[in-house]
């Protein structure tokens, strides 16, 4: 009869997972490079929910919507997960207080909106735009 107490399985699992440690860790490679894709897409979905509240699908929604060009110059921009270069990949414009996603923008406008702490007039047209 199989036993109920939790701490009893857990070292039976232990057990079986030491003397079994290389059969195990062959099985978990197979799988992942089987299923590369699908753990790649869960893990970008999980970092645009955690970051910015949005999913995937959404954040790909704000690309459609802004015709993959940055909302501030109006730059062509890549999607992420393309292969394209980092430097060309959109980024998502979010208030850092609110948390309130604004728009797509290049690296440039992205890091410029960063560092334009002491000059926001130069910014200004494009977060009224935005709120």
């Amino acid at each position: 009869m199989p036993t109920k107490d939790p701490e009893k399985l857990r070292e039976k699992r232990r057990r079986y997972a030491a003397k079994h440690r290389e059969e195990l860790k062959a099985y978990r490679k197979a799988y992942y490079m089987d299923n590369a894709t699908q753990f790649k897409a869960q893990v970008i979905n999980a970092r645009f929910i955690r970051n910015y509240g949005m999913t995937y699908v959404e954040v790909m929604a704000l690309f459609d919507a802004q015709g993959d060009l940055c909302a501030c110059c109006g730059r062509a921009v890549s999607r992420p997960a393309t292969g394209a270069k980092r430097a060309d990949v959109g980024n998502v414009d979010h208030c850092h207080t609110s948390g309130k996603v604004r728009g797509i923008l290049c690296t440039s406008c992205n890091v410029a909106l960063g560092l334009l702490n002491d000059r926001p007039d130069l910014a200004v047209k494009y977060l009224e735009r935005q709120t």
